[in-house]
């Protein structure tokens, strides 16, 4: 963590990402409730004041306390979807890079296979069939189509970690494999697989973001960035404040984690392999 506050970009993505985060927990302490309709007759689409900050939208409701609610919602689908991908892909990467032959050859081609298809079209096709869709099958739908790519990135650096003298010696001494898996491969891939699972992170924002826009996502009355700009559409020229806060607030959370994945991955090109 020092290392990457030491890094000019891996700081201010670590301070934008903590705002959201702040944002996001301390939110229902201070806010009001982002389903609450306190004036629907003459509340309606007021500008940002000091009594709502961001602005109210076409229900009354405060765009800030729906923007803090959304982004509860929007992060926790994507660490736990992340969390699933990241888990499966360095599962499938570690097995089919250390075992090799026949298990690597079977393993890749049914990557391979799976990256040729659209993610999002398989997001469309597994989402499309449900009228309403729940907030787990959501997070378990997108975390189970995004692991190919770290499988493979995974697998390329067991690969290479699998032609070091430290791995050779351990097997020539009869080291166990699990002990070789995680004594020796799995610390010395925790840095590119960190890398790539905060930009997953971004990744999966933008995805469920689209989602949600598309109605294909989380379900009102529960707040989500993406289901925010939906709902701004008919207002974006009236009230504009309603639409600008949750796309800034998906840009300014992409834009972190894709800045603390950059650094992640200058800190891991650093520092040396794990003997």
């Amino acid at each position: 963590m020092s290392a990457l506050w030491r890094d000019p970009a891996g700081r201010l993505g670590v301070i934008l990402f903590g705002v959201l985060l702040a944002l996001a927990a301390l939110a229902p302490l201070v806010l009001p409730d982002p389903r609450a309709q306190p004036d629907i007759t003459h509340g309606t689409l007021l500008a940002p004041s000091l009594a709502h900050l961001l602005g109210t939208d076409h229900d009354s409701r405060d765009v800030l306390s729906r923007l803090a609610s959304g982004g509860r919602v929007s992060l926790s689908i994507a660490t736990g979807a992340v969390a699933l991908s990241i888990t499966l892909g360095a599962l499938v990467g570690l097995v089919a890079g250390y075992a090799g032959g026949r298990t690597d050859a079977i393993l890749m081609r049914l990557v391979d296979a799976a990256l040729a298809i659209p993610r999002l079209f398989l997001l469309l096709l597994i989402v499309g069939v449900m009228q309403r869709v729940p907030l787990g099958v959501l997070i378990v739908t997108i975390g189970a189509t995004g692991w190919f790519g770290t499988s493979r990135l995974v697998r390329a650096e067991v690969l290479r970690l699998c032609t070091m003298d430290f791995v050779r010696g351990a097997e020539a001494l009869g080291a166990p494999r699990r002990r070789i898996v995680f004594r020796h491969l799995l610390p010395n891939v925790a840095g590119p697989l960190a890398a790539a699972t905060t930009l997953a992170v971004g990744d999966v924002v933008l995805l469920e973001a689209g989602l949600s826009f598309l109605g294909l996502g989380v379900q009102p009355p529960t707040p989500s960035w993406g289901g925010m700009i939906f709902d701004a559409k008919p207002y974006i020229v009236t009230a504009p404040w309603i639409s600008i806060a949750p796309g800034v607030a998906i840009l300014l959370t992409v834009l972190s984690v894709n800045l603390i994945g950059e650094a992640l991955e200058r800190i891991a090109g650093r520092e040396g392999l794990v003997a």
